[in-house]
């Protein structure tokens, strides 16, 4: 922007060859935020935060193809000529959000249910709990690996700060010539102890996948099939709110590029500009 550096500020594209491209969800805008877009385009052009675009898989100094999201920042003639300049070719995914195995969000939400509970009313107070609630996380047994957190990394259970308050068999009787032998099995067999939790996670995992496929219905559509296209906040209009249609429509499927993904035109025989996944899409009868 006015009055910063652009060499300060600089975002740079760095593309490895054995990486895996991904399809995200598409978003159009309403064409009535078209306006506020495009200045926001000239500002990041004229400010030059699009500068140099480093490749390491051999293409030269410019990549030959921008791959984006079906976002308007990306899709307009400003950013178009930007490209046509440089000789770069701007691609579209199709729309959709790459799977995942959700297991950031299932431990985040397992802390977070623990911190609830223990702070009730005084919820200030949960940055000084966070370390005795990420002990207990820890020292608790997954049920996909059936192993605490703790022992998969240490190789021995952690003795909890109860067991030194009120004693244990394990603490009263403690040998520490016996401890130290032990203590030196327990290293000699933490990659087989990691080796069979990774097994188990594996099976559990098969077994959850096994459970959700058995209700999921492919949707498959054939060319010349009617559909109608699911709503999204970029294409609603901002006056309708939340009395908009959800679905839109009806739409010809004109081509299936590839599984999964259709290129759609309206009854008046208008191609639709980029390609839409079968999951925002529903048949019409």
């Amino acid at each position: 922007m006015p009055g910063i550096d652009p060499s300060f500020i600089t975002h740079r594209l760095s593309i490895e060859p054995h990486f895996r491209s991904f399809r995200q969800k598409q978003r159009i805008f309403h064409p009535k935020r078209n306006t506020l877009i495009a200045p926001e385009v000239d500002k990041l052009l004229e400010a030059q935060f699009v500068k140099n675009v480093a490749v390491k898989c051999g293409l030269g100094p410019i990549s030959q193809a921008i791959v984006s999201d079906n976002g308007k920042q990306f899709d307009n003639a400003k950013f178009r000529k930007f490209c046509a300049n440089l000789h770069i070719q701007p691609c579209f995914s199709s729309p959709d959000h790459p799977q995942a195995n959700g297991q950031v969000e299932v431990t985040n939400r397992s802390l977070l249910k623990i911190i609830k509970t223990k702070l009730e009313g005084a919820k200030g107070l949960w940055a000084e709990e966070l370390p005795n609630v990420l002990w207990a996380y820890r020292t608790t047994a997954r049920t996909p690996t059936g192993e605490t957190s703790f022992r998969l990394i240490y190789g021995a259970e952690a003795v909890i700060p109860v067991e030194i308050g009120l004693p244990t068999l394990r603490v009263l009787h403690q040998d520490p010539e016996l401890t130290k032998d032990l203590r030196r099995a327990d290293l000699d067999l933490i990659e087989k102890l990691r080796e069979t939790a990774t097994v188990r996670s594996a099976s559990y995992q098969q077994k959850m996948r096994a459970h959700y496929n058995r209700r999921v219905r492919p949707r498959e559509f054939a060319v010349g099939d009617l559909v109608l296209r699911e709503a999204t906040l970029a294409t609603k209009s901002p006056a309708e709110g939340k009395l908009a249609a959800k679905w839109e429509g009806p739409y010809i499927v004109k081509a299936r590029p590839r599984p999964g993904t259709y290129r759609l035109q309206d009854m008046e025989g208008r191609d639709l500009p980029h390609p839409w996944n079968a999951k925002y899409l529903k048949r019409y009868f």
